[in-house]
């Protein structure tokens, strides 16, 4: 197999010398495939990552791609990892049995511009995959058949691709367009190791809206969920997914959110209707209503103990305090209430 002394602990010399092979094999390369390369697709490489893929007929016989291609068959893996966490490239292979093994030398690469853009595509696939299994091992060889079960560590392609040297935004995009098999999920496309990523502006919507709900009659959970599907980057058809996404963001479902203001409101009478409350003091009545009031004790509402609902719950006790008659201020004042 193609291997390379450049490894991804490099020193900086190293790391600066492959990220200059790549920028040459961008040279190279140009725009050929014809991708669209915006903004968007830094953080959401495909809008349908099951949509199969542009390589799928047409290409000449004498393209490095053609080998992973026959017209109408699903697919191939362009990164094989195994179940012990090894990484296989295929183009690597096909490579080492028509020109042999290939070594990358102090940046130098003395070969014919065609298998040198081979070679570096093979590189760049192998570290990315390397830099795959390093930040999500645990998820990708857990046993978990399930990948919208896992929790991936949220990656941007930058996130993933930058610190290998791969800085050009457009060659990003153009590498996160390959498929991985994986040794329990099958065959997935790369893209949804920045699955995480893709949710933060539909998540940010979601808040955004239930910002504006009747805190004492809060929104349906199917409305929640239509609203949901709608702006997500992919489709959904299985609530338990949508339950996963929105506890891992930290926002809760109609009953919990119902269980603050009916919380909020016995805190208030059992402190005798306080007219003001500082900002600072929302944490402690939090404390408060978890610890002596029973807030999240029991059902669906017991997952909103967990760390990532804090400031989903700590806001909506605002809003509740408000709607109340209290008024939250930023800073002390006289007769304010501040947990004392």
């Amino acid at each position: 197999m193609i291997r390379s002394e450049l490894r991804p602990e490099a020193d900086e010399a190293q790391r600066l010398s492959l990220g200059a092979l790549f920028a040459a094999e961008h040279e190279i390369m140009g725009n050929e495939d014809g991708y669209s390369f915006t903004e968007l697709d830094e953080h959401s490489p495909l809008s349908d990552p099951d949509a199969r893929p542009h390589r799928t007929q047409g290409w000449p016989a004498n393209d490095f791609d053609a080998h992973e291609d026959q017209a109408g068959s699903e697919p191939t893996a362009d990164i094989v990892i195994d179940e012990f966490g090894h990484v296989r490239i295929p183009l690597e292979e096909v490579l080492d049995r028509y020109f042999g093994p290939v070594e990358a030398k102090e940046g130098q690469l003395p070969l014919p511009p065609n298998i040198r853009r081979a070679f570096l595509k093979a590189l760049m696939l192998r570290r990315i995959g390397e830099a795959l299994v390093n930040s999500n091992r645990d998820a990708i060889l857990g046993g978990e058949g399930d990948p919208g079960k896992i929790r991936l560590t949220p990656l941007t392609q930058k996130d993933l691709m930058a610190p290998l040297g791969i800085e050009n935004k457009s060659m990003r995009s153009r590498l996160a367009d390959r498929y991985v098999k994986t040794p329990h999920w099958g065959l997935v496309h790369l893209s949804v190791f920045f699955r995480a990523r893709w949710w933060e502006v539909p998540i940010q919507n979601i808040r955004d809206w239930l910002r504006g709900e009747d805190v004492a009659n809060p929104y349906q959970n199917d409305l929640l969920y239509k609203r949901l599907k709608k702006a997500a980057p992919r489709p959904y058809k299985d609530n338990r997914q949508l339950r996963n996404i929105l506890r891992e963001a930290g926002i809760p479902l109609r009953r919990p959110r119902l269980e603050i203001y009916e919380r909020t409101e016995a805190w208030v009478k059992n402190h005798g209707g306080p007219k003001c409350v500082r900002l600072s003091s929302i944490p402690k009545i939090r404390e408060e209503l978890v610890n002596k009031h029973s807030l999240f004790s029991k059902g669906q509402g017991s997952q909103c103990r967990e760390p990532q609902y804090q400031a989903f719950v700590e806001e909506r006790i605002a809003a509740v305090l408000r709607r109340l008659g209290v008024e939250v201020v930023c800073r002390g004042e006289d007769g304010a209430w501040d947990g004392q």
